[in-house]
Parts: structure tokens; C-alpha cells; sequence
């Protein structure tokens, strides 16, 4: 108790911080603040390759948040940068600023904030590719999903066929919708309980 109200107190002579914008009433200790602070301010310095330190830091493909500005880069990985070092608390106020559900609780709670957290920054990518992210129970799964859907799109007729029986499903589409169909089983098999 005492070391963390020592931290606290110290937290507040960090004007240098307070300067570029980091919100150090959020972290619980003063390691926390620092690790962000290391972290961003890599991020300023390189600038480059700001697509693959964001994939990195979420444990996302880079693809899987699209086309992004550099400025939005920035502030993407700085949000996952920070969420990476916020207390459960924190995260659960990030989460219902952003009207986002869970439903973990105890040691794996933090796991699943901080997947909707970052679920939430890949949403406008992953539903223009018709992927309904708040539908899907993770992160990973829509990246399982849209992986199956590719997978899909790169078949020939033949073998969109030959997916259809195997899966051994009912009927038999029209050449058009062979497609379709399979990745709308792909989506139904992918969805939680």
C-alpha cells in the first residue's frame, strides 16, 4: 500500500508527460506510465513501419485494420500501448466508453478487454469486408474467418463444388451461388453460441 500511494504521489510531478498527452491518472503504478511512455515515444521517433509495430502490438495481421493514415497509426498503437499497461478497471471504463460487451471475468478478464479493445480498432476494416465483427466471440476468430473466406474466394468452380459436398450441404445451388452460400456457412460455424 504504501509503495503504491509513494508511486501515485510521484506521478504527479510528471509534467514532462503531462506535455505529449499521457493520461497518468489512468496507471495504477509508476512502471506502468513508464513502460507506456518508452513505448510511444519509440513509436514518434520511427514513424515507419507504424502498420507492423500496430499488428505487433495487438497480435493482429497487418492487414487486418486496413488502410490508415499515419496519423491514425499513431493513435492506434498508442491505444494499444496504453490498454497493454491500464489496471482491469481502466480497461472496463475504456470498454464501456466504447459501448463494448465481455464476458470474462476474473483472471481472464483482462484478456478479453483488451481483445474488444482491439477488435474494436480493426471493426471498420473487417465489416467492409462484410465481416460482422460484433457478432464474432474474438479477435482470432475474425481473423479464422476472414482467412476461410479468402481461402474461398481463391477456389474454381470445381473445387467450390467439391466444398459444397464435402461439407455435405443440402441441395444444389446454381452455379452463382456456390460461393455464397459456403461463406455463409463459413460465418454460421465461426459464430458463438
Amino acid at each position: 500500500k504504501h509503495q503504491e500511494l509513494l508511486e501515485r504521489l510521484l506521478l504527479r510531478w510528471a509534467d514532462r508527460w503531462k506535455e505529449e498527452g499521457i493520461p497518468l491518472q489512468r496507471f495504477s503504478n509508476l512502471r506502468s506510465a513508464t513502460n507506456f511512455a518508452d513505448k510511444v515515444a519509440q513509436v514518434v521517433a520511427g514513424e515507419s513501419g507504424l502498420q507492423h509495430q500496430l499488428a505487433t502490438a495487438s497480435g493482429l495481421p497487418q492487414d487486418a485494420f486496413g488502410p490508415m493514415g499515419k496519423q491514425e497509426l499513431i493513435k492506434h498503437v498508442k491505444d494499444v500501448f496504453l490498454w497493454k499497461e491500464l489496471s482491469v478497471d481502466e480497461l472496463r471504463k475504456e470498454c464501456m466508453q466504447r459501448s463494448l460487451s465481455w464476458r470474462a471475468e476474473g483472471g481472464q478478464e483482462k484478456v478479453e478487454l483488451l481483445e474488444r479493445l482491439v477488435m474494436a480498432c480493426c471493426a471498420q476494416a473487417w465489416e467492409d469486408q462484410g465481416l460482422p465483427v460484433k457478432r464474432l466471440s474474438s479477435a482470432h476468430a475474425a481473423q479464422q474467418l476472414l482467412e476461410r473466406w479468402r481461402q474461398l474466394e481463391g477456389y474454381g468452380l470445381e473445387e467450390l463444388r467439391g466444398e459444397y459436398q464435402r461439407l455435405a450441404l443440402p441441395g444444389s445451388p446454381k452455379v452463382l451461388e456456390l460461393l455464397p452460400r459456403l461463406r455463409q456457412r463459413a460465418l454460421w460455424a465461426a459464430l458463438p453460441l
